[in-house]
């Protein structure tokens, strides 16, 4: 559900992608710093990154005009 959400983000909303790569470093030290009763712990980080990763492709830009 949060992949579809992100992925309108980045495409359907102009600044989108330039709020994602702000948002990226946080999102993951805040998965590696969540403590063991947290449920982000079940969170995969790598499938994160490599979804951050892809939405914020450059070639990905929808260009606006």
């Amino acid at each position: 559900m949060l992949g579809a959400f992100f992925t309108t983000l980045a495409y359907d909303s102009k600044y989108g992608q330039e709020m994602l790569e702000q948002a990226f470093l946080p999102t993951l030290r805040t998965l590696f710093q969540a403590p063991v009763t947290s449920p982000l712990v079940e969170v995969d980080q790598g499938s994160v990154v490599c979804l951050m990763l892809h939405l914020t492709r450059p070639g990905n830009k929808k260009v606006w005009k």
